[in-house]
């Protein structure tokens, strides 16, 4: 059976909620050697990932099923790690920028699971920022005037 994604994805930071919504028409295809590939629904196999887009407007985004997840400054990832394995993730990655912070997934790397699962890690004590990693296309931006 495959898996059922979220309508709508939010994150939570310091700056407030930001909503993504669901395209039921497109999937994105991983790709090696490179940005996932959006494609129609249809067309994508059982591995795609669902692709989302910001409520507001704006571009695209892909779910990889990653979290970015920051602590309160009195707190690390460490002191968190049983919280966070009952709300049903597994740390991945402690970035050494931000030690109050961590990026987390489903310990079976299930996308849909983890974006449903967003609300639980909101809950726990300490939790200033839930934000699912969304990837969106590379977009160069030249100021005017510039050479």
């Amino acid at each position: 059976m495959a898996d059922v994604f979220p309508e709508v994805v939010v994150a939570f930071t310091s700056r407030g909620e930001r909503r993504y919504r669901l395209r039921a028409d497109l999937r994105a295809h991983p790709r090696h050697d490179g940005p996932p590939e959006v494609l129609a629904a249809s067309a994508a196999g059982p591995a795609a990932l669902p692709v989302y887009r910001p409520e507001a407007s704006g571009p695209l985004a892909v779910a990889t099923g990653r979290v970015f997840v920051r602590f309160d400054p009195a707190l690390s990832p460490e002191d968190c790690e049983a919280a966070i394995a009952r709300a049903g993730f597994e740390v991945v990655e402690s970035p050494s920028w931000a030690p109050e912070a961590a990026w987390v997934c489903d310990p079976e790397r299930r996308v849909a699971r983890a974006l449903a699962a967003l609300p639980r890690l909101c809950s726990l004590p300490g939790v200033s920022t839930v934000e699912p990693e969304l990837l969106r296309a590379r977009r160069t931006v030249v100021e005017p005037g510039a050479p």
